[in-house]
């Protein structure tokens, strides 16, 4: 069994990402040598990240999961970034969108307030290969609600997935008479897949695919029964595929492989390759546009701040705020005379983000940045517990105008959604981003201390 999880759109070789071809290749190759016992598995977050593939909301990603011949694919929160209706066009049934050959999964993904499934996902799948059953149960992992954007996320919600996939687990084994189930959650909790790991007697699970926290690596948590059960996890953006293999020994099945496979020295399929080919050629005009060139390494956490002070500029407020998460490590680095192209900038903040700014008094502005764990722009300074804004001290009674993105703006932990003069500017963050380099232009340096 192999499993992609995390693919975040990369189908293109560039820099420190092997591109689908490479990823296709590999998994084309390892199906071709036992296409009876191969399943190839997806551990969500697979469309959203690069120019090319947010350019059709990750059909092309699509496209290249049915060229491979997914199985099955558990839905990650980053599957929510376009609205879940976006993604979930892949499954209704319209050919003219892009359909998926394979399931959706997520055992526990339901309308708030509800125990229901959301329409289309499912909680698992059966697939049947050289005479064995196998159940694949797909889950989302338990709080991630809050990695998505509030608009996004507002009819939705995670229930805890163990009691879920025992109870699906002991339905595939004794209505389904599965012969082996394998669990892939969108999720790398220790706790979860400890508990996983020890469920008993039907409910028992088989092993264990992960996603979400990028991690290559390679488990083997003890069962209730004296078993080892494989947890896998194959690191982002195609850097490498997760295996898992079982044996029939003595009529008991038996993990007898967990590995990931490094994608850097894959073969390339000539098809996928074309194809990449082709949709690169298209988006040129799009992507490739160089904004300016890199007059220094830069790297992700100076970055951030010129990021954040180029959201403030552009809003012409007193402080911005971003998260740090929303500036993704696969931007960087970029080296010395580099050009800095917009696909550059989508791989920097892949994310829909839009601008919002509010009012909030000096006390609360002062909490905030004191107490609060996002990035703020740098006329920000902090000495001890008194806060300077451009050098002046935060008078707690006065009101300043400030700026963030609405994925920290609308949450309701942050005070920027119960500020006064709320306005919804409906700029993208990106865009921001890429206005400020434009400003720079071909013919100077961005650089970044």
């Amino acid at each position: 069994m192999l499993s992609v999880n995390d693919f975040h759109g990369a189908l293109e070789e560039t820099e420190g990402e092997f591109g689908a071809a490479r990823m296709g290749g590999f998994i084309i190759d390892q199906y071709n040598n036992n296409p009876n016992g191969t399943v190839i598995l997806a551990a969500g977050d697979m469309f959203q990240g690069t120019g090319v593939s947010n350019y059709r909301h990750g059909r092309d990603v699509i496209h290249f999961m049915n060229a491979i011949g997914f199985d099955a694919m558990t839905v990650g929160n980053h599957e929510f970034d376009w609205g879940l209706s976006e993604v979930l066009k892949f499954i209704d049934g319209v050919k003219e969108n892009g359909e998926a050959n394979f399931p959706f999964l997520g055992c526990n993904i339901v309308y708030k307030g509800t125990e229901k499934l959301v329409d289309n996902i499912k909680p698992y799948t059966i697939i049947e290969k050289g005479g064995v059953k196998i159940g694949i149960i797909g889950f989302m992992g338990f709080g991630l609600e809050y990695s998505i954007a509030t608009s996004m996320i507002a009819d939705y919600e995670f229930l805890n997935p163990i009691p879920l996939v025992a109870k699906y687990a002991e339905q595939l084994r004794v209505n389904d008479k599965c012969d082996l189930v394998i669990a892939v959650g969108h999720d790398d909790n220790d706790s979860c897949n400890s508990s996983l790991a020890m469920l008993s007697g039907n409910q028992r699970i088989d092993g264990i695919f992960n996603g979400h926290n990028h991690l290559q690596k390679t488990e083997w948590l003890d069962g209730y029964d004296g078993r080892s059960v494989p947890v896998l996890q194959g690191g982002s953006s195609g850097e490498a595929v997760s295996e898992i293999s079982f044996e029939l020994k003595n009529g008991v099945w038996t993990c007898t492989k967990g590995y990931y496979h490094k994608m850097n020295n894959a073969e390339k399929n000539s098809e996928i390759e074309s194809f990449i080919n082709k949709l690169t050629e298209i988006t040129a005009p799009l992507f490739q546009r160089v904004l300016t060139y890199a007059g220094k390494e830069i790297r992700r956490y100076p970055a951030m701040d010129w990021c954040v002070d180029a959201l403030r500029n552009y809003s012409k407020v007193e402080v911005a705020f971003i998260n740090s998460g929303g500036i993704r490590n696969a931007g960087f680095p970029i080296t010395k005379g580099e050009a800095v192209t917009v696909a550059s900038v989508y791989k920097i903040m892949p994310f829909d983000n839009t601008v919002k700014t509010c009012e909030l008094t000096g006390s609360v502005l002062r909490n905030l940045i004191l107490n609060g764990s996002l990035v703020y722009s740098t006329n920000v300074t902090v000495a001890g517990s008194e806060v300077k804004i451009n050098g002046t001290a935060i008078v707690s009674s006065q009101k300043y105008k400030v700026a963030a993105v609405d994925y920290v703006f609308d949450k309701t932990n942050y005070p920027f959604i119960k500020g006064q003069n709320i306005e919804f500017t409906g700029k993208l963050f990106r865009d921001v981003l890429i206005e400020a380099l434009e400003e720079i232009g071909p013919k100077g340096e961005w650089t970044v201390d």
